[in-house]
């Protein structure tokens, strides 16, 4: 899967985990989209959230499922778009 691809997906469930309450194995699935992308750009979840403006324990909490934020998602999204451009 392309990370145009990928960015696109991500944007898509995250309007959709922003819309209406997602059973958890669709939440995990964006969150292990979110992570794929991470990987495929090179980026540790550290400089990722360092680059996006997040503290590091946030971003992972939020990759890990113990905190919720939509804002992060659509960002790894749109870091995804950058990095595919």
């Amino acid at each position: 899967m392309n990370t145009v691809r990928i960015a696109n997906l991500l944007r898509s469930l995250a309007d959709e985990f922003d819309s209406v309450a997602q059973p958890k194995t669709r939440t995990n699935d964006v969150k292990n989209e979110a992570k794929l992308v991470l990987h495929k750009l090179g980026w540790s979840q550290r400089a990722a959230a360092k680059h996006l403006g997040y503290s590091f324990p946030h971003f992972n909490y939020v990759l890990n499922g113990h905190r919720s934020s939509v804002t992060l998602l659509r960002k790894i999204a749109a870091l995804a778009a950058r990095g595919a451009a």
